[in-house]
């Protein structure tokens, strides 16, 4: 009987033991993959059409800032297709480097001064604002240039900026191109 119930006191701890160390091993990819925060953009996968150059764009703040235990980065700005009525635009940023792609979505902004900005008042440009909270640990080190990819009814338009941006460990910083 002595013998049966220190058996099952080692496996009790053994078990508990091996939870632990997976959980040690698992606990970024965790925190950092599986759970977000309150408004953190998800990470999408589909192909870019080729550069399209009549997206018009401005990027507004770039803030690196913490959100419970999570570093990320929120992206601020506008950009809407030159003639295009942008009712129903999603705007998704991409982040690509030589070996990486990321592709975000963004939350839509309304801007009541894009219309009065660019004169234009039956294009829906107010509905051309955008915000979008990056994780800091879903992206690569290296340097990124920003691009805008634009769907809007049933149509996906891309193209990059002149705005490049440098993710080195927990670093992520505008970089002069």
């Amino acid at each position: 009987m002595a013998k049966l119930r220190n058996f099952q006191k080692f496996i009790i701890h053994s078990v508990i033991i091996i939870v632990f160390i997976c959980y040690l091993f698992s606990a970024d990819y965790i925190f950092n993959q599986i759970i977000t925060v309150k408004g953190e953009a998800k990470l999408y996968n589909f192909d870019l059409p080729e550069s399209y150059s009549n997206i018009l764009f401005a990027l507004g703040e770039v803030n690196q800032t913490k959100i419970g235990w999570k570093d990320v980065v929120r992206f601020d700005g506008w950009a809407f297709v030159e003639r295009v009525n942008a009712k129903n635009q999603k705007i998704f940023l991409v982040l690509k480097s030589e070996s990486n792609k990321y592709i975000f979505d963004t939350v839509s902004e309304y801007r009541i001064d894009l219309p009065v900005a660019f004169k234009v008042y039956d294009m829906n440009l107010q509905n051309a604002g955008f915000n979008s909270i990056l994780s800091k640990d879903v992206i690569k080190d290296g340097v990124y240039c920003l691009g805008f990819c634009l769907k809007n009814n049933g149509e996906t338009y891309f193209s990059y900026s002149n705005h490049y941006f440098t993710k080195s460990g927990d670093a992520f910083f505008q970089t002069p191109y």
